[in-house]
């Protein structure tokens, strides 16, 4: 059966009246995303005995700006659910067929333009994501990763940041460098904000002399620490969760939001929190200027 693909204008863009509109195109195995501010219909089509992958360009009413087509092998029904991602700035949309461990890859710039189109990749390699935890952020062609590892003394956390080789191919990286954290009582590493120069990381530690929550900048090209903040006062026993930020381009300041939980409410030792009966909410905000004060 073919994909008949409904989208709500309200959902995938800002409107002034409650509306919604419909786009009904041939194809299977399809998906959708908004891309560059622009929404992007893919899937599969088949022509005769032959098989395209197409995808479309719509505006924000909805009407088809443009397409592409490309011919694969087999039938689209050997394919699975097509699924994309949006990562270093490109548009990929990732091609696979059932039973196989081969991904093919189809890569697009900001102006819609194929820019490389990537044949059987094993899975185990796509975007070589088996150097990465679930912790990582993105800044342009660098990722920013932690990662833990345990033994008998506990565990230790590091950050690694990797360079993208080229955007021609798999997204493979180098290596660059690693920060090691001090090996006892990190609890928890988040990283949230990095820029050319430095990366920023919200560090819970939960005993010892250094107990509380912190924030981290490393040197971007080095990986040396180059200020680290504390921001709970002295003999303060309140734990602060990170919830967003906002980074000042004019004053270089860095703000933070967030919980805070006294410690009846929140032991960082068990990890465990007693809030039941607490009648309030109470949330943070402080900031951190370009020195890290």
């Amino acid at each position: 059966m073919k994909n008949k693909i409904l989208y709500l204008l309200l959902y995938l863009f800002p409107v002034t009246s409650v509306c919604s509109q419909e786009i009904n195109l041939a194809i299977e195995k399809a998906g959708s995303c908004v891309f560059n501010k622009q929404l992007f219909v893919f899937g599969l089509q088949e022509q005769g005995a032959a098989t395209h992958f197409r995808l479309y360009r719509s505006s924000s009413d909805l009407k088809i700006l443009d397409s592409l087509n490309v011919k694969i092998k087999g039938k689209s029904d050997s394919y699975l659910d097509l699924t994309y991602d949006t990562l270093h700035g490109y548009l990929n949309i990732y091609l696979q067929q059932k039973e196989t461990k081969k991904v093919s890859i189809f890569r697009f710039n900001k102006k819609n333009e194929l820019v490389v189109s990537v044949q059987e990749v094993e899975i185990a390699r796509l975007n070589n994501t088996s150097l990465f935890s679930g912790e990582t952020l993105l800044f342009k062609n660098v990722i920013y990763s932690v990662k833990t590892e345990s033994d008998s003394s506990g565990k230790q956390f590091y950050v690694n940041k990797y360079e993208l080789k080229s955007d021609a191919e798999n997204f493979d990286y180098v290596f660059k460098w690693q920060f090691p954290f001090e090996r006892k009582n990190v609890s928890s590493a988040h990283l949230f904000y990095a820029n050319k120069h430095y990366v920023l990381l919200f560090v819970m530690v939960s005993e010892g002399p250094k107990t509380g929550q912190w924030v981290l900048k490393l040197h971007a090209t080095t990986g040396q620490l180059v200020r680290a903040t504390k921001l709970n006062d002295k003999n303060e026993t309140n734990t602060y969760f990170f919830g967003n930020f906002f980074f000042d381009e004019v004053y270089k300041s860095i703000y933070l939001a967030g919980q805070k939980l006294s410690a009846p409410q929140f032991d960082p030792i068990s990890q465990k929190t007693n809030i039941i009966n607490a009648p309030l909410l109470i949330l943070y905000s402080l900031e951190l200027d370009s020195i890290g004060d």
